[in-house]
């Protein structure tokens, strides 16, 4: 058999290279920053589906953004996907070669790049900030997640196992500080807590090695989206113009999506946002603190208020030994506090079971942090119009009360997939159905978030009723499990992080054993009183009459 022969043109700088790599002679002209491939498709497929020695460069990208063509792929290895030919990784052919644009390269987009690249379908990632995989390990922190069996699920699908090196660590379980002392909730589902740059890092390294032909596009900023030409513009770093065409698009873009705005703007669907009315702070707390006393060991920390605010502060441990965490406040708070002093006031008056030595590491760092949001919840109307399709935050952003956020978008990256399967390729009707059977679900997720919230937040004898209720739905629901676990589920907050759950049932049994509950409560209630009056009638009753 000959050699395969694969001219490609590249164009990013200015220069035209002429090479043979073991037999096999290909051209790359740099030009502008597009690249386009010519090639003899028949020759190409068989010639790289049989010789398993064949080589190939990895698709290029403009060097501004990543050079990529700089790694080869040796063989043995799989046929490379191209225009619709089973590739590496892939496990069907896309129908008739449809070309997908994902906006957004954090968990939600890589992971439905991944997806779909598994299908055989072109794809193209465009994110605004930098190539994370070029960035040292830990220079840029987020927050921490926690990834549970829902996104665990959906990751293995892809090859991706968490924990990984410096990606996430499985921890024992909860340490919980009160005023009565320690109590440790074990990590019974094998929950891992990750931060959430390390977990786009990996995610991003992990797609460019095994699934080297999706387009990887970084500092490249949204500037408007053409439906009706099926056309999306970016600003790269330079300013300049970038155009790209697509058969389906996918806005992954985060709460602030420009492709979900898109989409507003010319009336394809409507949306709410809501903010959640705190703000926090990180702060990183190094090993030999966190080293310093055998119980936090492999463990993440949580403290609550002594006075039952919503100020709230936990930290878990990095795969480096060391912790990051956050101190929740009411919206505006931090305004007040201004000097080291005044964190370690704050934190000395709020948490119990804070050691000296973790007061103040957790005030230093926490004086100079910067203030964020505590997330916000959108809600859209759809999830889906015409050939754009909206994953994750752009479409369901939701609080992280309950650390659903994203889980839930990793999980809809796979039933995106999945309705696309079904359809056998018919865009439209795919993305359709992917709404009508997402939406409520992941609707219902952001509802049982918000209501926890409520709950957590709710103050007064009103607040207070809110929280009984809540409390004794929890112990009633493990006691009855454990007493008839064929006939009583296990609470809701149990149920809410398994694999095939149905978000929208769990939020209707919460709503259902919350009115019982508290009309129980209220009748209980109702009864003491009048059992009260009755006897304070049988003995007062006689000194009047």
């Amino acid at each position: 058999m000959g050699s395969c022969v694969f001219m490609k043109n590249i164009r990013c700088c200015s220069r035209k290279v002429d090479e043979t790599v073991e037999g096999v002679p290909f051209s790359r002209s740099f030009k502008t920053s597009k690249l386009n491939a010519r090639f003899s498709d028949t020759g190409l497929r068989t010639s790289c589906a049989t010789r398993r020695s064949c080589v190939f460069f990895r698709p290029c990208i403009c060097p501004r953004v990543r050079h990529s063509c700089k790694r080869v792929l040796r063989g043995p290895t799989k046929p490379l996907a191209i225009r619709g030919s089973p590739g590496l990784g892939t496990d069907s052919e896309a129908p008739h070669g449809d070309k997908v644009v994902v906006v957004g390269a954090g968990p939600a987009g890589t992971a439905v790049a991944m997806q779909l690249a598994k299908s055989g379908y072109r794809v193209q990632v465009y994110e605004r900030r930098g190539d994370p995989s070029e960035e040292e390990q830990g220079s840029s922190r987020a927050f921490g997640i926690v990834i549970n069996q829902r996104g665990q699920h959906a990751l293995e699908q892809l090859g991706i196992h968490l924990p990984a090196p410096g990606c996430g660590v499985r921890f024992d379980g909860s340490l919980r500080h009160t005023t009565k002392g320690t109590s440790l909730m074990p990590n019974t589902e094998g929950s891992v807590c990750v931060d959430r740059a390390a977990l786009a890092r990996h995610m991003v390294i992990h797609a460019q090695e095994e699934f080297p032909e999706i387009e990887f596009h970084f500092s490249m900023k949204c500037k408007g989206v053409d439906t009706a030409r099926r056309c999306i513009s970016f600003e790269d770093g330079e300013g300049s113009t970038v155009e790209a065409t697509y058969d389906l698009l996918v806005g992954a873009d985060g709460a602030n999506s420009a492709v979900r705005e898109a989409l507003a703007s010319e009336g394809s669907l409507t949306y709410s946002r809501e903010e959640n009315l705190r703000d926090y702070k990180s702060f990183v707390l190094d090993k030999s603190l966190w080293d310093s006393d055998p119980e936090y060991a492999n463990r993440m920390l949580t403290w609550s208020s002594v006075d039952g605010s919503v100020t709230r502060m936990w930290a878990v441990p990095n795969p480096d030994g060391t912790a990051q965490g956050m101190l929740t406040l009411y919206k505006g708070a931090f305004a007040g506090l201004g000097e080291t002093a005044d964190y370690s006031r704050l934190l000395s008056a709020k948490f119990a079971g804070l050691r000296p030595e973790m007061l103040k590491a957790i005030s230093d760092s926490c004086t100079d942090a910067p203030v964020s949001g505590g997330g916000t919840m959108v809600k859209c109307s759809t999830l889906a119009s015409g050939r754009v399709v909206l994953i994750g935050d752009a479409g369901h952003s939701m609080f992280p009360a309950l650390g659903q956020g994203c889980n839930s978008a990793i999980e809809s990256a796979a039933a995106l997939k999945e309705s696309l399967e079904a359809a056998n390729g018919d865009i439209e009707s795919a993305v359709r159905r992917f709404s009508n059977e997402r939406l409520p679900e992941v609707s219902a997720a952001a509802d049982l978030s918000a209501k926890v919230i409520d709950i957590d937040g709710s103050r007064g004898p009103i607040g207070n009723f809110k929280k009984t209720v809540f409390g004794l739905q929890i112990v009633l629901g493990v006691l009855l499990n454990k007493a008839a676990p064929s006939i009583f589920k296990p609470p809701v907050l149990f149920q809410v992080n398994k694999v095939g759950a149905s978000y929208v049932e769990l939020k209707d049994r919460m709503m259902r054993e919350m009115a019982t509950l508290s009309v129980l409560l209220v009748v209980i209630v109702a009864g003491i009183a009048a059992a009260i009056t009755k006897i304070a009638a049988l003995f007062v009753g006689p000194l009047f009459s």
